[in-house]
């Protein structure tokens, strides 16, 4: 565990509306912090993109449009809450690919919480001064009030 090659995950980025994206540096290891892998390629405009993740040398994503997922009726009935764990692709286009439920509640929420995702856009995030595909962790919260 304290090998030099290993590293440790590390929270990226927060967004409000309790939205969170959090992210590991990588060590050779996808099982680091139970961290899903991502492919190491995205088509983006017909031509295949490598996949990084944030950290040396690669920015993170911003959300510039992030829109709320709905409760699904069956989990407002059942008063369910709780958060979706997510893991998707920001291209360097800035647009949400891959979308994957890592962990999930069920009850039509998941889906609810992929729907909202692929809706967001973000501006992309850098590597060289030049826009870059991401792979990235996305929590949404679902929250009776």
């Amino acid at each position: 565990m304290n090998s030099p090659h290993r590293r440790l995950c590390i929270l990226a980025f927060v967004i409000s509306f309790g939205v969170a994206l959090a992210q590991e540096k990588p060590a050779n290891d996808p099982s680091c912090c139970n961290q899903p892998s991502f492919p190491q390629t995205v088509v983006v405009n017909g031509v295949a993109e490598a996949v990084y993740r944030p950290g040396r040398g690669v920015s993170i994503p911003h959300g510039t449009y992030m829109p709320s997922a709905e409760y699904s009726e069956k989990a407002r009935k059942k008063k369910i809450q709780g958060n979706v764990t997510l893991s998707a692709i920001i291209t360097s286009t800035g647009e949400v690919a891959d979308v994957k439920v890592d962990k999930g509640l069920g009850y039509g929420l998941d889906e609810k919480a992929v729907e909202a995702v692929r809706r967001w856009k973000f501006q992309p995030a850098m590597k060289d001064g030049k826009p870059v595909s991401v792979g990235i962790m996305i929590e949404t919260n679902f929250r009776l009030y």
